[in-house]
């Protein structure tokens, strides 16, 4: 029933996406490249969020729990640490799959297959298992690059049990400088 439920919100989350010639108008939980956070946050909402900042902290991510959502458990906002309007550069939402590694895979398949159709036009690369560069377990992107140079993204991640991270799926979307600010981050 979950993974019905997962795929109807999916199919209409991205239903606009269709007719969208601009990753901004991909929402994830309402939200979308170019927002401000604070259309959807308050200050002290993100001020109390789980910050992950870069090595050269040109960009930050923060995570804010989404108890209302059906789909998502979290949201990951991120944005250059210095801009006062906080405008999003990343969007991604996570879904836990605790010691279910092959649940998460059957969803990201379904995922792909959906965002597949959805981007005929998007170059699509699947990964297959990358192990994380922390060490901590491995990963399994799978990418659609836009002519644009603006990327969406849905993946796997099995973390090692010692580090007491539940495994996850998530899709993101990214903006062109974003997306070229990561690659240049490893």
């Amino acid at each position: 029933m979950k993974r019905l439920l997962l795929i109807l919100i999916l199919t209409f989350s991205f239903q606009t996406l269709t007719k969208a010639d601009d990753i901004r108008d991909f929402q994830i939980e309402g939200i979308s490249i170019g927002d401000s956070v604070l259309d959807h946050f308050n200050q002290k909402k993100i001020n109390n969020s789980i910050e992950d900042a870069y090595k050269d902290e040109t960009f930050i991510s923060k995570t804010f729990s989404s108890k209302d959502s059906k789909l998502y458990e979290y949201i990951q906002l991120s944005y250059k640490k210095l801009d006062k309007k906080k405008i999003i550069h990343g969007v991604t939402g996570v879904i836990k799959f605790k010691d279910n590694l092959d649940s998460c895979l059957e969803e990201m398949k379904s995922i792909d297959k959906g965002l597949s159709e959805m981007f005929p036009n998007s170059i699509r690369t699947d990964w297959g298992k990358y192990k994380m560069a922390s060490g901590n377990g491995f990963y399994y992107p799978i990418t659609f690059d836009f002519k644009d140079k603006s990327s969406a993204m849905v993946s796997c991640q099995d973390f090692n049990d010692s580090s007491n991270i539940d495994n996850n799926l998530k899709v993101s979307v990214f903006s062109v400088e974003f997306d070229l600010y990561l690659q240049n981050q490893n």
